[in-house]
This record gives C-alpha cells, structure tokens and sequence, in this order.
C-alpha cells in the first residue's frame, strides 16, 4: 500500500482520484490548498503525489518545486492533472519532471494508468548498516551491491545537477 498526497482543490476531481486510490489499495492523503501539501510533504512520508497545478494560493508549479528541491522528496513520483494543454511543456521548461501529465476532464482508465505509474514498488536504496548479508562459497556479496547502489545514487545525482 502506498501513501499519496491528492493536492486538488476542486471537490469531484479530488473524490475521483481518492477513490481511484482506496480502489488499487492505497492510502489517499487529501489537501485542498498548496499551503497545506508543503506542510504534509514536510512533516509526513509519501510514495507518491498526485497534483493539480491550478490551486488558489500556492498553485501546483510551488509545490512541484518544493518537492523537486527536497532531499527526501526530490524523487518522489508525481501525477500532474490539469486542464491546462501546456502544462508538459511548461513542467519541462521549468525542470520539474512529473512522472506523468494527465489532462481534465480525465477518465478512470487514464487516472488508473497513471497511478499504476507512481506507485509501483520501488527498490529502496541500499545502505551499507542494512544491507543483508549474503554468503555464496564463503563470500559475503552485500558490500558489493551496496557499492553498485552507491554508484548509481551518484550518477542519478550528478545528473541532476
């Protein structure tokens, strides 16, 4: 089960994709406002967002940043919704990179899709102190997969930059 911030201030879309959510057994965490996904995103744990980019107060692109700039949320897979036809552009333009764009009005199969995208299991990082250790004819094999883990953290982060 996944936890996923639903940041959308318009009722039925933000139920739509709530229910989408419950329905492939995850665990929808609503916010109306984009003071108050910042907030969440601050203080609690998410596998995933779902964001609508036309809010009232902070709008989506804001908490699109905040997310892409945070050390534990930079990676974090993100649905963009909106009705906005320029919206990939202008998330690409401005090095945002949601993990998928979906446009309004939406049907469940798209939101579906798109959601299947964010909240697939993903492999966490190794970490030396908790890496298993794993012996084959003597040989303890976890240093080896922790420095192949390492490397690629790396080289996913130097690309960032």
């Amino acid at each position: 089960m996944a936890r996923v911030l639903v940041l959308e201030d318009e009722a039925s879309a933000r139920e739509l994709v709530s229910t989408a959510l419950r329905l492939q057994g995850h665990e929808p965490i609503e916010a109306t406002r984009g003071r108050d996904a910042i907030s969440l995103l601050e203080h609690d744990h998410f596998d995933g967002a779902v964001i609508d980019l036309r809010m009232s107060d902070v709008d989506g692109y804001q908490v699109l940043r905040v997310i892409r700039s945070g050390s534990e949320t930079k990676r974090l897979p993100v649905v963009v919704v909106t009705g906005d036809e320029e919206a990939a552009e202008r998330c690409r333009r401005l090095d945002l990179r949601p993990t998928s764009v979906v446009s309004k009005p939406f049907d469940y199969e798209t939101l579906s899709s798109a959601i299947n995208a964010i909240t697939i299991p993903r492999v966490s990082p190794l970490r030396a102190d908790h890496a298993p250790h794993v012996r084959i004819d003597g040989r303890e094999l976890h240093r080896s997969l922790v420095e192949l883990q390492i490397e690629v953290d790396h080289e996913l982060e130097a690309g960032e930059s």
